[in-house]
């Protein structure tokens, strides 16, 4: 993965990080929805956006906390970029 930095996504990653973020944000309104605490939906959102990105980039890390920090940095960039994308776009 290319380096990443707050509020920047290069282009190579973006496709990666749409898919990152979105995955994070269905399992989050997904499990909200079922009746899962804030805590335990936003838990499963970032599992699953972590397994979306380790299946997705093969250089993903695979030790969880360096995985989780990357996955997250994706996730609050893309939020960062465009927050009206994030809470409103394509499958909101």
């Amino acid at each position: 993965m290319g380096v990443l930095s707050p509020g920047y996504t290069p282009e190579e990653l973006r496709p990666l990080a749409r898919e990152v973020a979105l995955t994070y944000r269905r399992i989050g309104r997904r499990r909200r929805a079922e009746g899962a605490t804030i805590q335990r939906a936003e838990h499963d959102a970032a599992d699953a956006a972590i397994a979306k990105y380790q299946e997705l980039d093969p250089s993903a890390p695979r030790e969880k906390v360096e995985a989780s920090h990357a996955a997250l940095m994706l996730i609050a960039n893309g939020i960062r970029v465009n927050t009206t994308w994030y809470w409103e776009g394509p499958d909101a």
